[in-house]
């Protein structure tokens, strides 16, 4: 899981409270958020997926999880295309890229508060 804080910062109009707030609300909720991705992918409800996924790119661009919304983008582009051959061949990396447990170790560590 890659952030770039200064980023994440950035989106937040560079208030530091606002960002670790935001940053504490997309924790909080991306094991529910990564349980109904897995889940709209094992349905192959690729219309509710392709939601999700543009959720997943937006709020990760937003704390500045650049390269996890720049993935979530292309399965995004490839749900609205149509190109689930291109999900089944990307959803692994994006799931493991979106590791709340790796996130919620960087906050413990207090790399992101200093």
């Amino acid at each position: 899981f890659r952030i770039n804080r200064r980023k994440g910062v950035q989106y937040c109009g560079g208030n530091e409270e606002d960002y670790k707030e935001i940053l504490q609300v997309y924790l909080n909720t991306g094991l529910q958020k990564i349980r109904e991705i897995r889940e709209k992918y094992n349905e192959e409800d690729w219309k509710n997926y392709t939601i999700l996924v543009h959720a997943l790119k937006s709020t990760s661009i937003g704390i500045g999880a650049t390269y996890l919304g720049e993935i979530a983008k292309d399965l995004e582009m490839a749900g609205k295309e149509g190109n689930i051959s291109y999900i089944q061949a990307h959803h692994r990396e994006v799931m493991q890229e979106y590791d709340v447990d790796k996130l919620n170790k960087l906050i413990d560590l207090h790399i992101f508060f200093k």
